[in-house]
């Protein structure tokens, strides 16, 4: 409120307060609350004064229908009432130059006690005080001067008040309901900002996770659909098997139809049969996940139209019962849908319904870095110890991941990745893990469940972007 208004609040409240007994104090979040048996206003009842000290809202205003108040008063509200309770009201009046209202008490007109609402600036302030002596008796605000049992002072540096009064008009007898309904009216207004705000953060965060589980599984679409590549591959490597000696780390070989020259690579730590039957193997298993990965993709695009219709409704709301009447169905699908973090199928958590080799998965891969230097592509890893689990690469937090001696590899991580056991083991290893372009910081992370072994000599590990946590 300006001054102006706060001044004809306190000429008002001065006359219908004058001789009135205190029966009720309360508060709230950063409000004060009065109970009162108006002596000059009988017409009205008890009614009740609210004293609003926010840095947004500084009011002070009469209402018939008391504010919810906390179950625990603070120890300031229990303060007043040990002094105010069963006291009247002497006085209610204004600084001449400030927003500083002094509310009087006592008995028989003999002012006790004073309280003091600084209504001023962003740092307003409520102190009590003994009238006589000035003491203050308790205090609460954000001001850094001024403490308990020191003397009152009036603040420094009044602000020029504004004569603007937006009540001036309002008959003696409507006045009280004019303030109220302002006070009403901007309340609704951000208790409806305040829903709308929240419900649209709650609906976002989901659309947000959605789009990125979206976006991963569009991933591991076209991950599966290389399976005919590794079929084609491996029957390449088994016609041509009697050229390709063991330790060749490609292979150049006529395609069967249209004799174009195929580049193949090869882990040269196995021999011809252990890559064609890898190959095989990989195939088989994007066969068997494709169904699975496309009934979660068609599923979550269904989830995403789902929450981008509960997004529009909300965001064309302009009350709070339009508000109201989207929350049922958003707190419904946040029910239905305990969206998993996004991370295509390179973390256990995101796939545990898809490909089960990825929860499942023990194998020891060995970095070969045949191919490229993506740390998703299985072409880059042996996994000579493979169980029937697994997924060509390590993504599984059983998994165990090998460096050889000698290694010098940049590895590029796309997705955030899990395994059980990190080991560097082996003499000149010189490792960086890499955090892919256009990547989001939050999916840059390897886990690693077991500590890493760093045993070996010569040894470098280096992370560029990427998070190593551990546990």
């Amino acid at each position: 409120m300006h001054y102006a208004e706060l001044e004809q609040m306190t000429t008002q409240l001065n006359f219908d307060l004058s001789g009135a007994r205190v029966e009720q104090i309360s508060d709230g979040s950063n409000r004060i609350q009065f109970g009162f048996k108006a002596l000059n206003a009988k017409e009205k009842g008890r009614f009740f004064i609210v004293v609003d000290f926010r840095a947004t809202h500084l009011d002070i205003y009469a209402t018939e229908h008391p504010r919810k108040a906390p179950a625990v008063p603070q120890a300031f509200t229990m303060l007043l009432r040990k002094y105010l309770l069963n006291e009247t009201v002497c006085a209610v009046r204004i600084a001449h130059d400030d927003r500083i209202v002094f509310f009087e008490f006592g008995h028989a007109d003999a002012v006790r006690h004073v309280l003091i609402a600084e209504l001023t600036g962003r740092n307003p302030n409520i102190f009590f005080i003994d009238h006589e002596t000035q003491r203050i008796l308790g205090r609460i605000g954000k001001s850094l001067d001024r403490n308990v049992n020191e003397t009152y002072t009036r603040p420094a540096n009044a602000e020029t008040m504004r004569s603007i009064n937006r009540f001036a008009d309002a008959a003696r007898g409507d006045y009280y309901t004019a303030v109220e309904a302002m006070i009403d009216e901007r309340n609704a207004r951000e208790s409806f900002e305040t829903s709308k705000t929240d419900a649209l953060r709650r609906a976002k965060k989901h659309f947000a996770r959605l789009t990125k589980l979206h976006a991963s599984l569009c991933g591991d679409l076209a991950k599966v659909k290389t399976a005919q590549n590794r079929r084609r591959e491996a029957d390449l490597l088994n016609a041509y098997a009697w050229q390709i000696k063991k330790g060749d780390k490609s292979a150049s070989l006529p395609d069967f139809e249209t004799g174009d020259i195929v580049q193949i690579a090869l882990d040269p730590s196995m021999s011809v049969r252990e890559n064609i039957e890898k190959r095989y193997a990989q195939a088989k298993r994007m066969d068997k996940a494709e169904p699975l990965i496309r009934a979660r993709f068609e599923e979550t695009q269904s989830k995403l139209d789902e929450i981008s219709k509960i997004v529009d409704r909300i965001e064309s709301a302009t009350t709070v019962e339009e508000i109201d009447y989207a929350l049922p169905a958003l707190d419904m699908f946040c029910i239905q849908n305990d969206v998993p973090k996004a991370g295509g199928t390179a973390t256990a958590e995101t796939c545990t319904d898809v490909a089960p080799c990825h929860t499942l998965d023990t194998t020891s891969y060995t970095w070969t870095g045949a191919a490229d230097s993506d740390w998703g592509n299985p072409a880059n890893w042996s996994d000579g110890e493979a169980n029937g689990d697994s997924c060509g690469y390590p993504q599984s937090s059983a998994a165990t991941v090998n460096f050889p001696a000698g290694t010098k590899a940049r590895i590029v991580l796309s997705t955030a990745t899990s395994v059980g056991t990190l080991k560097l083991e082996q003499p000149g290893i010189d490792v960086t893990f890499a955090r892919a372009d256009g990547q989001g910081a939050e999916d840059a992370k390897l886990s690693v469940k077991n500590a890493p072994t760093l045993s070996g000599t010569r040894l470098r590990l280096a992370l560029d972007g990427v998070a190593l946590e551990t546990g």
